[in-house]
């Protein structure tokens, strides 16, 4: 398993794996039971909550930004700036493998637009289109 080029960590972290591919990312995550999230979404009924799989579509998207960038940074930040036409189709639980399918278009000066979407067992769960902004951070 390769590092992951962002610098979230438990509990942020939604990305266990990823390859590029020709045209995108695919990003692998299996859903932490043990997510502090949980224990309130819902007891006894836990379910992600669709920002965090909006958030997921995000980082996978600013992974595949640091691999077009052709500018270097000692501490990247990815900032999420905006989303648009989030949909959420299938329910996300505890223990569920997921992969997060993603493509960037850069606009200007580090800003990208990701189109991504969460998938489970073939079944779209989430979908959005979001920008992103890639920083020095501090």
């Amino acid at each position: 398993m390769k590092q992951i080029p962002l610098p979230h960590k438990w509990p942020m972290l939604f990305v266990d794996d990823y390859e590029l591919t020709e045209d995108g990312i695919i990003g692998y995550y299996t859903v932490d039971e043990k997510l502090p999230i949980f224990e309130g979404h819902f007891p006894g009924n836990p379910i992600m909550p669709g920002v965090l799989l909006v958030e997921m579509i995000a980082q996978v998207g600013g992974i595949l930004v640091y691999h077009l960038m052709d500018k270097e940074f000692h501490n990247p930040v990815t900032l999420l700036t905006d989303v648009k036409n989030a949909r959420f189709k299938e329910i996300v639980r505890p223990g569920d493998r997921l992969q997060i399918n993603a493509k960037a278009t850069p606009l200007k000066a580090g800003l990208y637009t990701i189109d991504g979407q969460v998938e489970k067992d073939g079944k779209v769960c989430a979908k959005a289109t979001v920008r992103v902004l890639v920083r020095e951070g501090e």
